[in-house]
């Protein structure tokens, strides 16, 4: 069984033990009246070696499941919510998109804007010029951008991990890629979020050069639901993978994926001894 086998027997193995023990159901009613889950997608289509390409036929069933059963809002919504201090809407949930991939424009945003269901996606700023047809080019984002469904945000300028730059490159990646897009777009860019994202790949210096650009909320890739109390720079996300078939996905929305969180912080504690399983959950691009 290669990684992406064995990370996928590892996700169905977790939820399973903390749904049918009852753990999730215990924190259900936190996690639905108290708190917001944001999901991470990154491809939507058909590729089968990669492990975060959801198939079209599972996202819009997963759509249609959150749009009957969830409040889907955007995260502008969640900023003002917080700012504001008014109570968390039973059954909150935001919906992300990392990179800007063009299978966004092609299969995710019809499913989205059939439905009506806000989402944000996150661009990597350099990629738009880059020619390389896997991203988005800047006529579709601006397109999506101007029809008011999708907010835009960053996900740097560049996609490096911040664990591995210097202070005056993290400023640029994050500065810059916010500069760009606004200019390119002509529209406020206010959230950001970090490549990869794990404890790893960023500090309390990088989440104060996030602050001092002007973005006014950041997302990670730690898991796990948001209470009001969650720091707006570090909020956790859950993500959403290809062999994540449909009771599955309803069970990570009961939050039986939350305690990934303790694979995060494993993961860390090999990366920086480089243990024999440091590779077994490496990261992919995020």
């Amino acid at each position: 069984m290669n990684r992406s086998g064995i990370k996928n027997a590892a996700r169905q193995i977790m939820a399973n033990a903390a749904y049918y023990s009852g753990v999730t159901a215990s924190g259900h009613w936190l996690r639905t009246n108290q708190a917001a889950r944001i999901l991470t997608y990154h491809e939507i289509g058909d590729s089968p070696k990669n492990p975060f390409s959801v198939e079209v036929r599972k996202f819009r069933i997963q759509m249609s499941y959150l749009k009957k059963q969830f409040h889907v809002i955007s995260l502008r919504d969640y900023r003002e919510i917080v700012a504001k201090n008014l109570p968390i809407p039973k059954g909150t949930v935001g919906i992300t998109f990392d990179d800007g991939l063009s299978s966004f424009w092609k299969y995710a945003y019809p499913v989205l804007k059939e439905a009506n269901i806000p989402a944000t996606c996150f661009i990597v700023a350099a990629k738009p010029d880059s020619g390389d047809t896997r991203f988005m080019a800047w006529r579709d984002i601006k397109r999506v951008a101007s029809e008011g469904l999708i907010e835009i945000g960053s996900h740097s300028l560049s996609h490096r991990s911040f664990g591995n730059l210097g202070p005056k490159e993290i400023w640029k990646e994050i500065a810059n890629s916010k500069a760009s897009l606004e200019n390119k777009l002509n529209y406020p860019v206010d959230t950001f979020s970090y490549p990869y994202g794990t404890r790893s790949d960023f500090n309390d210096e990088v989440v104060k050069v996030v602050i001092d650009a002007g973005y006014k909320m950041a997302v990670t890739s730690i898991s796990g639901a948001n209470r009001r109390s969650q720091d707006m720079f570090r909020l956790k996300r859950t993500k959403i993978e290809r062999g994540d078939d449909f009771m599955l996905f309803k069970k990570i929305m009961f939050g039986a994926l939350d305690s990934w969180i303790l694979i995060d912080l494993f993961f860390n504690f090999l990366q920086k001894n480089k243990g024999p399983a440091a590779s077994l959950f490496e990261k992919d691009t995020a």
